[in-house]
């Protein structure tokens, strides 16, 4: 897990532009700490009111759901992505 966590924030600070690092580094924080808790927030209420497996069974077809569409977005990104910036981050 934090192997997977240090290289999305590397890939992610190295694909945004440098004005907008700080912003984007906050939101892909706040969506890493928020989302966790929030669907566990939510799973547990609804599993009060339908039982668990339900409420187990629709979160993971959304998980599926969400990974496909952006494995298939990142697919279409991989060569933007890989390729080495034109202007350096730091001044030599």
């Amino acid at each position: 897990m934090v192997t997977s966590s240090t290289s999305g924030d590397s890939l992610t600070q190295s694909a945004v532009d440098p004005q907008m690092r700080a912003r984007v580094t906050a939101v892909q924080a706040m969506i890493a700490v928020g989302f966790p808790s929030a669907g566990s927030l939510l799973i547990g209420w609804a599993g009060t009111k339908v039982g668990i497996q339900l409420p187990f069974t629709v979160a993971a077809a959304l998980a599926f759901v969400a990974w496909f569409v952006c494995s298939r977005i990142l697919w279409r990104q991989r060569d933007a992505l890989e390729r080495p910036r034109e202007v350096a981050i730091l001044p030599n």
